[in-house]
C-alpha cells in the first residue's frame, strides 16, 4: 500500500509510530505500507508523484487521502497563492524559496499541469500591509473569485488521471477521505458516482480530544488512531 497526501497523513506534530499509515503497517504485517506524504502537498502533488513510479516498484493499491481544502492548492486559488506567498515561501524572508514552482491545473478541462514561480503567486496590494480593512476586502474578493472557478471540479479531473493511472497498472486505487466536513462529504459521493473507491476515515478535529491545540491544529495521536481504525476495517471488508 502507498499513501499519498498532505500534513495529516504525514503525521505532522506526532511521532513517526503514531501516524495512521504507521499503524496500519503494524496491523498489516504481510503488507509493505510506504507513506509518500508531504505537509502541504495536495492531489495534483500526488498525480507528479504516482506519473513517476517506476512501473516494476508501483504499488498494488494507492491511497490517496483527500479533504476538501486540497481543491484551494490543486487549483492554486487566489487565497492559497496569498497563503503561500506571504508564509511559506515568503522571499524577505528566505530568498532561497524564490525557485520553487507550484503546480496546479487552471481549470476542470485542462490536460496539462501549469507551474507557477514562487515570485508571481501573488502581488499584493498597496496598502494590505498597513490598513486591516484593505486586507478584508481583498480576501472577500479572493473568495468569490475562487468559488466562481468551480475548485472541486478540479479535484475530480486530478483524480480521474489518477485512476487512469492506477488502472493501467492493474492497481487498485482507495480514495479516503480525512476531513469532517460537508464538502469533503459531497466529493466523496461524486467519486462513488464515478466508479472510484472511497472510505471517509475523518474525525471531527475541532474536538480538542482529537487536535494538537494549543500547539497546532493537526491531528493527534488518537485522531491518527482512529484514521488507522476506520481505514482497516474498511480494507479487511473489502479486500480484493
Amino acid at each position: 500500500l502507498a499513501f499519498f497526501g498532505c500534513s495529516f497523513t504525514y503525521g505532522w506534530g506526532v511521532e513517526d509510530t503514531e501516524t495512521f499509515p504507521y499503524l496500519v503497517q503494524k496491523e498489516l504485517s504481510n503488507f509493505k505500507v510506504e507513506n509518500y506524504s508531504v505537509p502541504g502537498y495536495g492531489t495534483i502533488q500526488a498525480l507528479q508523484q504516482i506519473r513517476h513510479i517506476p512501473a516494476d516498484k508501483f504499488p498494488k493499491t494507492v491511497v490517496l487521502v483527500y479533504g476538501s481544502f486540497h481543491d484551494h492548492r490543486n487549483g492554486l486559488s487566489l487565497a492559497q497563492r496569498k497563503f503561500w506567498s506571504t508564509s511559506v515561501t515568503n522571499q524577505d524572508a528566505n530568498p532561497a524559496y524564490s525557485h520553487i514552482q507550484f503546480p496546479c491545473l487552471e481549470n476542470a478541462n485542462s490536460h496539462e499541469i501549469s507551474f507557477i514561480p514562487s515570485n508571481q503567486l501573488y502581488e499584493p496590494c498597496k496598502w494590505c500591509k498597513k490598513l486591516a480593512t484593505i486586507n478584508f476586502i481583498e480576501n472577500y474578493s479572493y473568495r468569490i473569485t475562487d468559488s466562481k472557478r468551480q475548485l472541486p471540479t478540479i479535484s475530480l479531473q486530478i483524480i480521474e488521471k489518477i485512476n487512469h493511472l492506477v488502472k493501467r497498472h492493474n492497481s487498485r486505487l482507495i480514495v479516503a477521505g480525512i476531513l469532517d466536513n460537508e464538502e469533503t462529504a459531497l466529493f466523496l459521493n461524486q467519486l462513488k458516482e464515478k466508479g472510484v473507491e472511497c472510505i471517509d476515515i475523518s474525525v471531527n478535529t475541532e474536538n480538542p480530544d482529537y487536535n494538537l491545540l494549543p500547539f497546532d491544529e493537526h491531528p493527534n495521536a488518537l485522531a491518527h488512531e482512529k484514521y488507522a481504525q476506520t481505514f482497516l476495517k474498511f480494507f479487511h471488508s473489502n479486500s480484493l
